[in-house]
């Protein structure tokens, strides 16, 4: 950390007053002149309650500053001056409240008052500074002066909206032309002055830096081919371009800017042809990627269940956690997670991650309550005649279970009283508690011998009313005990019976877990089925002649589930013998077959079920291409059916297919070579193609193929184009060249709508060239009515008898026959009066004035050359000729209708001119874009794509722009 010399001498090195406001910015790179102004007057130092000096200037220009312990001005203020007026000497400075009030004299004498608002509170300024590059080099520094004499600051600077704040002593090296961010901040961290620096005169000739979230990268520039790379801060390549625009070379980059994600590289160009340079943006997409927090951790122990025993702990990170750390107790220490770890009491987990900017996840926390590794507390045996019983075992986790043995045999979990036959026992018990953590072991030695029928009448109706194992034997015990007493027999007799019944219902659950083991062992028969569903319509009577006082549901449940799945086997099983199962809701047996365990019964019924799908979806896909005579449909539907086991179903599918394939490629030729010229967009393969077609009879079918082949057709395309450009222009080369490109196409509906459309362009024409001989007859003979001389006699004539022969022509000589021939008129009288027909140049060349003569003379032939010699030369010589005229030969009235004869051939000639310039671009454009999208067919890249489409969006809306989309959205889709 460098801490600026508070009593270094201050150096004013720029003077830039625009910039000295807190915050404000300073463009480097453009050069400004602005005239010195001297200051007029100056204060002594005033110190404000905050124990700072202050001091206050005015200028000759009319502003007024204020600065603290000779730092930078802290704010300026343009004083109350009169026009011609300025400032002549401070008579006062004072404090009022946190304001200065200035008190001043003028030039004039006047007396003015200025004041700088809550002075105090206002932030220090970062002072002006001094900037030095070396352009060529990329390189450059800013030197920044000491603050005022009273602080000790250090400098920040932070580089571009990505850039980190970096100590920085006064010199600052510049390697980027991008905002620099300075900032003064004290040794306790506050920001006490802030300032934004604009660099953008640098040039980087190779290499170029650039501060992004993720760190340093770098530009590379090769002039050789204008090759760019984006490396990060390990040198490696992240992305590639290449600087290209058309007539010119890449020379160097001159800066960069941030577009969203995506960084723009702006690279200097100079134009092969004449030096002039330009610039343009190289874009590389996505640089900047979102900084998303790490995944919160997962953490898992080894067991949920409770245990007496250490606990393993695992913590899962996700991928892009950088840094993995967990820490054991709200109180704990964060420690790096190398692997999994153990706990050995109850506690609480935390975990975390951070990604590589230091970006952190939440905290995951489980806690861990099932350690017990407390024992129960002691057991006692208590025996009351013959009955058993256990208390105590308290646990702190919860209720023990408790167990006991009796003269060393296996330990028992102890539920209810125990009954003990009579004899001699040594009884231990425990406490075993749910983590597994066992009391100490009570014994007790005792001897039983009770005798009594109505305990053992008890235990009895007891394995009667609940019949189980446990509570046979108990009764048995019990009976056994009794001496040959009467009852006993009756006892044994009833305890026989439950006994039976036990045994029908274990046999029943015996017989159940057979079928079903046998079952889920797959590869079922038929048979088996068939005979497993008689057994189980036996065991449903077996099941119902049990007493109600047993579990009859359960066994009836299961027989339910049994009978179930043999009826979903049968099903399935039915499927593959026949073969019919167009019908059958196979989706249903499959989701019943997936509710089944796996196994491998579930894996045999999923097989046939695949087998069945197999066949219905090929007879689905033979009868589509039955009803569709499609090829596409019959590939399909073939493929299906090659997936089926061989048999009698796949020869005769095979066979429908045979007929249909036979069907469709004798109507196929057509089929054929439209999708070849469609695939190739080859001028041959089309016309070939519409060879091919026009066998066919007229009909929807044929005119279907050959619209098919008008999207790919070039020469069409071709030809529609210049039958346009005939419509537009009415007039030869238009017209032959449209003709031309039409009689070579291959006969189809498109060539007769072009044809029907040059035709009518034809009669178009020749009514405009009647109506013109007809126009120029009226003028002609209105002429010769009006002078009734030659030549406008003989002029009329030869105007009329070059029109056809009809009623029109008749008239006209009929009115020419009229006139009386021995009329004169002086040609001299004309003087410059243009009448419709009359030559312009004769006109002109009568107009008595010699300079209206010569204007109307030199237009005259310029127009009448242009006419005859079109080209752009011609044209602006024309219309530089009209705008010659004088202004007051152009306003003579007698001249009027000259005049706008002239112009009106003038303007024709340029409106002319401009609309073949138009046809030009369309047609050049409409070239530019089929060779974009040729190159994209060709590269398939996204540069070529991007360039194909933009030159096809330019394109007017029509057949040729439709048809190159269609292309570009075909390479699309590979």
């Amino acid at each position: 950390m460098n801490i600026l010399n508070k009593n270094m001498k201050k150096t004013l090195l720029i003077a830039l007053s625009s910039s000295m406001i807190m915050g404000g910015a300073i463009q480097i790179g453009q050069s400004f002149v602005n005239p010195i102004v001297a200051n007029a007057a100056s204060s002594d130092v005033l110190k404000g309650s905050d124990g700072l000096n202050y001091q206050v200037y005015l200028r000759d220009d009319g502003s007024a500053s204020i600065s603290r312990d000779n730092g930078g001005a802290l704010k300026r203020l343009s004083t109350p001056l009169d026009a011609g007026e300025t400032p002549d000497k401070i008579t006062s400075l004072r404090f009022v409240g946190n304001d200065v009030e200035v008190v001043f004299t003028t030039s004039k004498g006047n007396t003015k008052t200025l004041n700088f608002v809550d002075v105090i509170h206002m932030p220090d300024v970062i002072p002006d500074f001094k900037y030095e590059s070396n352009p060529k080099w990329g390189t450059a520094v800013i030197y920044l002066p000491v603050f005022s004499e009273n602080r000790a600051y250090k400098y920040q600077v932070k580089v571009g909206p990505y850039g980190q704040w970096i100590d920085e002593d006064r010199n600052i090296d510049v390697k980027e032309n991008i905002e620099h961010y300075i900032r003064a901040v004290d040794f306790d961290g506050k920001i006490f002055a802030e300032r934004t620096v604009g660099i953008n005169d640098l040039l980087f000739m190779t290499n170029m830096s650039v501060t992004t979230p993720a760190g340093m990268y770098t530009v590379e520039f090769r002039s050789t081919n204008g090759g760019l790379s984006l490396k990060n801060e390990q040198n490696k390549t992240i992305a590639s371009d290449f600087a290209s625009k058309s007539e010119y070379t890449p020379t160097h980059m001159v800066g960069y800017a941030w577009d969203g994600n995506d960084l723009l590289v702006k690279v200097a160009y100079k134009k092969n042809t004449n030096g002039i340079t330009t610039t343009d943006n190289v874009r590389f997409f996505n640089v900047i990627k979102a900084d998303v927090a790490p995944v919160k951790p997962t953490i898992q122990a080894n067991t949920t269940n409770p245990t007496n025993k250490n606990i393993q702990v695992t913590i899962t990170y996700s991928a892009d956690s950088a840094t993995k750390e967990y820490k054991i107790g709200e109180n704990g220490e964060w420690k790096t997670y190398a692997s999994s770890f153990e706990v050995s009491q109850n506690t609480k987990i935390y975990a975390r991650a951070k990604n590589a900017r230091g970006t952190l996840s939440d905290e995951a926390v489980m806690n861990i309550s099932n350690i017990d590794k407390t024992a129960p507390q002691a057991t006692n045996i208590i025996v009351d005649q013959n009955k058993l019983t256990l208390t105590g075992g308290a646990d702190a986790e919860g209720t023990s279970k408790l167990m006991y043995k009796l003269n060393g045999q296996d330990w028992v979990v102890y539920t209810e009283t125990v009954v003990l036959p009579n004899g001699e026992y040594e009884i231990q018990s425990k406490a075993v508690d749910a983590s597994g953590n066992e009391s100490s072991v009570a014994s007790q030695k005792v001897t039983v011998f009770v005798v009594d029928l109505a305990q053992a009448t008890e235990a009895v109706v007891k394995a009667e009313n609940a019949p189980s194992q446990t509570h046979v034997t108990n009764a048995q015990t019990l009976i056994d005990a009794l001496p040959q007493v009467d009852g006993k027999d009756q006892l044994q007799v009833r305890l026989d019976k439950v006994k039976d019944d036990l045994a029908k219902y274990e046999a029943i659950q015996k017989e159940i877990n057979t079928m079903n083991d046998t079952l889920n062992k797959g590869n079922v028969k038929k048979e088996v089925v068939l005979q497993y569903l008689k057994r189980i319509d036996e065991l449903y009577d077996l099941v119902k002649a049990l007493p109600n006082t047993m579990d009859k549901a359960t066994l009836n449940k299961q027989l339910d589930d049994l009978k179930n799945k043999l009826i979903l086997i049968g099903k399935i099983l039915e499927l593959n013998s026949d073969g019919d199962h167009q019908d059958v809701d196979l989706g249903g047996l499959e989701d019943t077959v997936n509710k089944l365990p796996n196994g491998d019964l579930k894996d045999d019924l999923q097989k046939q079920l695949d087998q069945a799908k197999d066949l219905q979806d090929a007879i689905k896909k033979v009868e589509k291409a039955e009803q569709s005579k499609s090829q596409e449909d019959i590939d399909r539907a073939r493929d299906a059916v090659n997936k089926l086991p061989d048999g009698k179903v796949k020869d005769e599918l095979n066979d429908r297919l045979d007929k249909i394939q036979k069907e469709v490629d004798e109507a196929n030729k057509y089929e054929k070579a439209v999708k070849k010229a469609e695939q190739t967009k080859s001028q041959t393969d089309v016309n070939t193609a519409r060879d091919v077609v026009n066998t066919l009879p007229d009909g929807a079918e044929k005119d279907a193929y050959h619209k098919r082949l008008d999207a790919v057709d070039t020469a069409l395309k071709e030809a529609t184009l210049k039958v346009r450009q005939a419509e537009m222009y009415l007039r030869d080369p238009y017209l032959t060249d449209a003709q031309k490109q039409v009689d070579a196409l291959k006969d189809s509906p498109a060539k007769k709508a072009l044809q029907d459309r040059l035709d009518a362009v034809k009669k178009a024409i020749r009514d405009k060239a009647y109506k013109d001989l007809l126009d120029k007859a009226i003028q002609k003979v209105e002429q010769a009515e009006l002078y009734k001389r030659d030549p406008y006699i003989k002029n009329a004539y030869d105007a009329v008898n070059a029109l056809p022969d009809g009623a029109d022509k008749t008239g006209l000589l009929d009115r020419l026959d009229k006139i009386n021939k021995g009329t004169t008129n002086p040609v001299d009288d004309k003087d410059g009066q243009y009448v419709p027909g009359d030559n312009i140049g004769d006109v002109a060349g009568t107009i008595k004035d010699p300079i209206a003569k010569k204007a109307y003379v030199d237009w005259a032939k310029a127009v009448e050359r242009a006419e005859k010699y079109f080209s752009k030369g011609n044209i602006v010589f024309a219309l530089e000729k009209m705008n010659e005229v004088p202004t007051s030969v152009r306003e003579n009235s007698k001249y009027s209708a000259l005049y706008n004869e002239m112009k009106q051939r003038s303007e024709v000639l340029k409106q002319t001119f401009n609309q073949m310039l138009t046809d030009k671009d369309l047609e050049q454009a409409n070239k530019a874009a089929t060779d974009a999208v040729e190159q994209y067919e060709k590269f398939k890249t996204g540069i070529f794509k991007e360039k194909a489409q933009s030159a096809v969006n330019k394109l007017e809306n029509g057949t040729v722009k439709s048809g190159l989309q269609s292309r570009i959205d075909a390479v699309n889709k590979i």
